[in-house]
């Protein structure tokens, strides 16, 4: 992650104040990797990539994602808190889908899977949208409070379809 910011003064000396961006730059284009890939890298079992590498990911999932962060509603802010949501294999649907979230989310930061791709997770021929908007869609539904077990199921299924889209 890094911090543009920008200023500008004119030939009158008049200026802006000065703005500034977070600038997301993900690994090179690799391939979508499984659960079992981030368990082993994120669970201290000779990972495959690096420590510093790994840290910067769950940044940049903490940055993108509505749902990870360093408090509400899924802490993500070590190591462990990644090992401990991606090792969650029973629990409830929300504790599932966080758990393929950000596998999802990983594979993202990892160059899988552009967030700007125009996809079609329903399988219907028709794009919904790209992969930023499926998984803001998808977030959303966990995020609501109001959300039934049933859509919860349904956006994680929408989720683990990105795995299909990206291979």
């Amino acid at each position: 992650l890094y911090t543009a910011t920008m200023s500008a003064v004119d030939d009158d000396g008049g200026a802006a104040t000065p703005d500034t961006v977070t600038v997301v730059v993900v690994a090179a284009p690799r391939r979508w990797e499984s659960n079992g890939f981030w368990r082993i890298n994120y669970g201290g079992n000779t990972p495959t990539i690096a420590a510093e590498d790994l840290a910067c990911y769950l940044q940049i999932v903490s940055h993108t994602s509505a749902v990870f962060g360093t408090g509400d509603p899924v802490a993500l802010g070590s190591t462990l808190d990644a090992r401990t949501i991606l090792f969650k294999d029973n629990g409830t649907s929300a504790e599932l889908f966080d758990r393929d979230l950000l596998v999802a989310w990983l594979n993202i930061a990892n160059g899988a899977l552009p967030l700007t791709t125009e996809v079609d997770v329903t399988g219907d021929g028709v794009l919904d949208g790209t992969v930023a908007k499926v998984l803001a869609d998808a977030e959303q539904v966990r995020l609501d409070p109001a959300s039934t077990k049933s859509q919860i199921d349904d956006a994680r299924k929408l989720v683990n379809d990105l795995a299909k889209i990206a291979r």
